[in-house]
């Protein structure tokens, strides 16, 4: 802990903000022992609802970086295996990609923020670029892949596993690469994280660079759909 709050301290000292939804290193709750991580696999994987799926896909993200890897390296084959067994704990995954709001609306016009701080802005995480990390975690997970925390290595993944999908897999990395590239340019114009910004600001070209990628979003979201069955908790 007094190496997380150090580090942490450091992180937020040079421009990345604190994670609102306290998922750091600092929280106690996110520093475990081995056994300690297989147990609370086991309770997420029991009740998978709520913060318990974000906490679940969280871990999934993981990455050793420091001290003894291979156990980083045997919570990830245990979280992969947990994840392929577990059908409930995959389909409410599914669920969660699919309940993200869509970039467009029922009139093809782009979604922008209805209130708030961001009113009118474009929220380019949630409504773009989250869906397609979602779809891509849940799909490698689900394949029982060995499981790169990258979204675009995901992408790769996927193509080699599964063929007849290769068309998607690679215009859906494409597009999480072009997100990625309005994002960062975004926050150097904005001195933010450039996360929400105005359409308006990127051109007509840049319009339409960003609606290329909405394509790609909508079809992967099909197959999670289609696969996992999604319209069936809803019932």
């Amino acid at each position: 802990m007094q190496l997380a709050n150090a580090v942490s301290a450091i992180l937020a000292e040079v421009g990345y903000e604190v994670c609102v939804g306290d998922m750091m290193a600092t929280n106690p709750a996110w520093c475990l022992s081995y056994t300690e991580w297989e147990n609370q696999l086991d309770a997420w994987a029991a009740e998978p609802s709520g913060n318990k799926l974000l906490n679940a896909s969280t871990l999934m993200d993981r990455r050793p970086i420091a001290g003894d890897l291979k156990l980083g390296e045997r919570l990830s084959k245990l979280t992969a295996a947990k994840v392929k067994q577990e059908s409930l704990l995959l389909a409410f995954l599914a669920k969660a990609a699919n309940d993200n709001p869509p970039p467009l609306s029922f009139f093809r016009s782009v979604v922008v923020e209805k209130s708030g701080d961001h009113k009118n802005d474009f929220d380019i995480k949630q409504r773009a670029m989250l869906p397609l990390a979602d779809a891509a975690r849940l799909l490698t997970m689900s394949l029982g892949l060995s499981d790169p925390p990258n979204t675009i290595d995901r992408f790769d993944r996927l193509r080699e596993a599964e063929p007849q999908n290769a068309e998607l897999y690679q215009a859906a990395a494409e597009a999480y690469d072009t997100l990625m590239l309005f994002r960062t340019r975004q926050g150097l114009a904005d001195a933010s994280d450039g996360r929400f910004f105005k359409i308006s600001k990127i051109g007509k070209l840049g319009r339409l660079q960003l609606r290329n990628t909405f394509g790609p979003i909508e079809d992967l979201l099909s197959v999670v759909k289609l696969r996992f069955q999604v319209n069936m908790l809803s019932k």
